[in-house]
């Protein structure tokens, strides 16, 4: 009850203090209006000019009104840094006479192809690893990313790792594919496998089959998306998914029958998804400020082929992000997910709390159902940040790539935190205990921003069952 209280006095407390909520005062009626003759782009060596300017709200011929002129220019920023292709972002202005203006868009951009060596674990969290290290638990490789392939904004990605299991994945995203650059495609294929495997939550904990002999689960998923934006903000997607599954006797028959339903060994299934997005945050990677509005329904099973589940899932995602002033800012969101079967859902379809959905401090939990809602608050304080030149950097002199690496932003928050969850399952599982209840998480912390979209999180969390713990995490932008 009293992580739920401090969850609500957070809220409401961010509410009423928003600067979007103040008491509106008087100004001057009088206006100067600014007429856009030209942008200019200085910097793109790499990124076509037409690539920027369709990030851009503010085009040639633009008339704005001077107390519009600071947001506007702001939101250009923030636009053409959600690319993911600049390591730093500058728009500036430059009055010409009979209030004429030039619109002067500055970057510097990051490289374009990054080759990555792959260290990841195999649980759920870092946090969980950590309780009981293991490194037969970790997978490694190779992944190599094309951020901006022909120029175009389209991404081409490439990976390989091994160890915990095998997985090879490639992605590509082709933006623009008409000349109004509102259709793209994206495609995705993967393959993994393994002798190892979480197969069944017991406890509110997710317990691993293993078997040296054999490959006890393969995976197989390939998807193709067609994405509509006629606006910077608005995102549709028309998704076609098919996905295959193959396990082990010794899942099907002894560990977890219901791990693909019915004691299943192989499992097809195609489904046909939508996605509407409405995005209004400053940075995608980081929001400080704006609103996200996500709804999606995935139609599991069309009736035509590959009919062994008929599932339809429905998610509502809303997130909301204010400046409050002095470095201050919250972060809250809403998330609510139901799916719809006439038979149980397989395990591998439940709906989690434990994995990328998450209450702070329940880290060492995983909690499935078939209905998963989920309130998250945070408040927090930039205390630290600075772009350091690192002119001393000693790859790159040869092919001319050095700068790509001297720029190196390090930003710093704290932050207070309270989440609130909860999973239904109809009927409970007799031996998980978290489902069907209200579960509360909350405590402080540190954020850690740095180069090319890595983020730390180190948190020290308390929830209603009256543990506590310090909790790491990583994550980075791909």
């Amino acid at each position: 009850m009293k992580g739920g209280f401090a969850c609500t006095i957070m809220f409401f407390a961010a509410l009423f203090y928003s600067p979007g909520n103040a008491i509106a005062q008087a100004k001057d009626t009088t206006h100067t209006y600014y007429i856009i003759d030209s942008v200019i782009i200085r910097g793109n060596e790499r990124v076509r000019r037409d690539v920027i300017l369709r990030e851009s709200d503010i085009q040639k011929g633009d008339i704005i009104r001077d107390d519009d002129l600071p947001q506007r220019m702001a939101d250009v920023n923030h636009y053409v840094s959600n690319l993911a292709l600049f390591l730093t972002v500058k728009v500036n202005d430059s009055i010409a006479p009979a209030n004429h203006l030039y619109l002067i868009i500055i970057v510097k951009e990051r490289f374009w192809i990054w080759p990555d060596f792959n260290l990841a674990i195999a649980d759920r969290n870092f946090s969980e690893w950590l309780r009981h290290i293991d490194l037969y638990r970790v997978t490694y490789g190779a992944e190599a990313v094309y951020s901006n392939f022909r120029k175009q904004n389209e991404l081409l990605d490439i990976s390989y790792t091994t160890g915990w299991k095998d997985d090879y994945m490639l992605r590509y995203k082709y933006p623009y594919l008409d000349k109004a650059k509102t259709l793209g495609l994206y495609y995705t294929a993967e393959y993994q496998d393994g002798h190892e495997l979480g197969v069944i939550t017991e406890h509110d904990t997710l317990h691993y089959l293993h078997v040296d002999q054999n490959i006890i689960y393969k995976k197989f998923e390939t998807a193709l998306s067609l994405t509509y934006r006629p606006k910077i903000k608005t995102t549709q997607s028309l998704t076609l998914d098919f996905e295959n599954y193959a396990i082990g006797d010794t899942i099907a028959h002894y560990a977890n029958p219901d791990y693909l339903g019915k004691g299943r060994t192989s499992l097809r299934t195609l489904h046909l998804e939508y996605n509407f997005t409405y995005d209004n945050r400053d940075y995608f990677f980081y929001p400080l400020q704006g609103d996200y509005l996500n709804v999606n329904v995935d139609k599991n099973g069309l009736g035509i082929i590959y009919n062994d589940v008929n599932i339809t899932t429905f998610l509502l995602n809303i997130k909301e992000y204010d400046k409050l002033g002095n470095n201050f800012y919250y972060g809250g969101g809403l998330l609510l997910k139901k799916s719809f079967s006439a038979d149980p859902l397989p395990y591998v379809y439940t709906l989690p709390i434990g994995y990328r959905s998450e209450v702070r401090g329940y880290e060492y939990y995983l909690v499935n159902g078939d209905a998963v809602a989920l309130f998250n608050n945070e408040m927090k304080w930039k205390i630290y940040s600075n772009d350091f030149n690192i002119d001393w950097f000693p790859i790159g002199h040869r092919w001319n790539i050095r700068h790509y690496f001297t720029t190196v932003p390090i930003t710093i928050y704290f932050k207070i935190y309270c989440d609130e969850g909860y999973v239904q399952n109809t009927p409970q599982d007799a031996t998980n205990s978290l489902q069907n209840q209200l579960l509360t998480g909350y405590g402080a912390g540190f954020d850690i921003l740095t180069y090319y979209d890595k983020l730390m999180r180190i948190e020290y969390s308390f929830n209603n069952l009256g543990q506590t713990g310090l909790y790491l995490s990583y994550i980075a932008a791909f």
